[in-house]
């Protein structure tokens, strides 16, 4: 294919008129407008959530303390019977507990209804199209199916599944979950005549009891591992887990190759000429999106695909719910992530939300014109994320804008113009049509329009990168 340089579009502006919500301030935890006081709280705890170093020393914490009681590893593992993600965990159950010295609990739980699960149905649909993308990159089977579980399959299956767990019977329980994700009456019904007769109150109690236990231990979804004070989830984190399981010579068979790595985000050798588009959907507040946003760049750059930053507001900013937990999770999580793709993130955080994020995008449509658009949003990333400048200040948010390039005093002018509401409303409803919510999502697509996959997560960029690369190689050799 011929080579071409990349073309970043990120002069997405709305060709049709589209009038943005009034969304709700849900104050607390997802206050959108904080005040001074509380932006700094906010920003002090998410300082502390990704500060690396005191993980390190709540690990050695953890460790010590485990030894002086005696105490096996133990991890307790959370599987939901009409989870996607958690038919891919209990697949390498049996492997992970061969492997590694650990003694392991597994608890069959219901998905949880709450503030930390929003959009519980959309969460559904994702862990079955998402299940069945990256199945395939691990050695895992996942069935072909759009349609979600029946509730009164998930329910009987409920009463199997405790049994098969708590006797270690982790290969039954990945046939069984398959059952049910495909929604395979025939299948359940013979595994239920198999299994012992339990009273459903029983079976209500030991539900309600993990759901409990996950809630105590300050987490909310399927398919998490618990060790240590730290949460993993999934095959996605599995890799942090065994990591950690490794660095403490918890090992069963003395060798550090990981069943489930990372896998890495491919940026050639193929090269694109144009007929390749790359939708990305950020948002200024979202800690996933600061650490992955010069990735997605370099990515399209070294590709030759067409990239097309379509931001959003924050996931607070648009009335959706936030918990202290999921922000614990989020921050931790994301510092994590961060040290595997070598990059320095964490403990240098100001909490842009509310004004900063409106006022950077009240200048996006400007700095767009000006071929800016780009840089405007990475250096109020970079800003907010990793250098704690506080965005809700004059100077900092001059800092952003001289930074990116641009005149602070044409800037100020343009603070109040909200020529960028109906854009950013369109992008939503456009990330929402694709059965994405969260940020940073991603859509990519070919010269005709055509989607090849759109998917929803910092984690999913590598699987982005084999796509193009696969789509590329099919093309060259036609």
């Amino acid at each position: 294919m011929k080579n071409a340089n990349p073309t970043s579009r990120v002069d997405n502006l709305s060709s049709e008129p589209v009038s943005p919500p009034d969304f709700q301030n849900l104050g607390g935890n997802a206050d959108s407008d904080p005040n001074p006081l509380k932006r700094w709280a906010s920003s002090m705890f998410m300082r502390r959530m990704s500060n690396i170093n005191l993980r390190d020393k709540q690990r050695r914490n953890a460790e010590k303390a485990r030894k002086k009681k005696g105490r096996p590893h133990e991890i307790h593992y959370f599987h939901e019977m009409d989870d996607g993600y958690s038919l891919l965990a209990v697949q390498v159950l049996e492997q992970f507990h061969s492997k590694y010295d650990i003694k392991l609990v597994c608890h069959i739980a219901r998905r949880e209804s709450s503030d930390n699960v929003p959009e519980p149905n959309l969460l559904s649909k994702l862990s079955l199209s998402d299940g069945k993308l990256i199945a395939p990159h691990f050695n895992l089977l996942f069935p072909d199916t759009e349609t979600t579980p029946e509730p009164e399959l998930v329910k009987q299956s409920q009463k199997i599944a405790i049994d098969m767990a708590k006797t270690h019977r982790f290969s039954d329980l990945a046939g069984l979950t398959t059952a049910v994700i495909s929604n395979n009456h025939e299948q359940i019904k013979i595994l239920d005549q198999q299994s012992p007769d339990t009273n459903p109150e029983e079976i209500e109690r030991q539900l309600s009891k993990s759901n409990r236990l996950r809630q105590e231990l300050g987490h909310y979804s399927g398919a998490m591992f618990y060790y240590g004070g730290e949460w993993y989830w999934g095959i996605d984190r599995l890799y942090h887990l065994e990591t950690r399981l490794i660095e403490l010579g918890a090992t069963s068979d003395g060798s550090d190759k990981l069943l489930c790595p990372r896998p890495d985000i491919v940026m050639g050798p193929a090269r694109a000429s144009g007929d390749l588009k790359l939708r990305f959907f950020p948002s200024l507040r979202s800690p996933y999106t600061s650490i992955i946003y010069d990735k997605t760049v370099e990515l399209a750059r070294e590709t030759g695909v067409q990239l097309e930053i379509t931001p959003v507001l924050p996931m607070v900013m648009r009335g959706v719910p936030a918990t202290t937990n999921k922000g614990r999770y989020i921050m931790s999580d994301t510092a994590r992530e961060a040290k595997s793709l070598n990059i320095n993130w964490g403990r240098k955080v100001y909490d842009p939300i509310g004004d900063p994020v409106r006022n950077c995008y009240a200048l996006y449509p400007w700095a767009k014109r000006l071929g800016k658009g780009e840089k405007l949003l990475r250096e109020f990333l970079q800003s907010a994320f990793f250098e704690a400048i506080n965005t809700n200040s004059e100077s900092g948010l001059k800092k952003v804008v001289e930074r990116a390039g641009l005149d602070w005093t044409q800037a100020k002018s343009r603070l109040y113009l909200d020529e960028w509401q109906p854009t950013i409303e369109k992008n939503r409803l456009e990330m929402y049509a694709l059965g994405c919510w969260g940020v940073p999502s991603y859509e990519l697509s070919d010269s005709q329009g055509n989607s090849l996959i759109a998917t929803w997560g910092q984690d999913r960029l590598w699987i982005i990168s084999r796509i193009i690369q696969d789509y590329l190689e099919t093309a060259s050799s036609t």
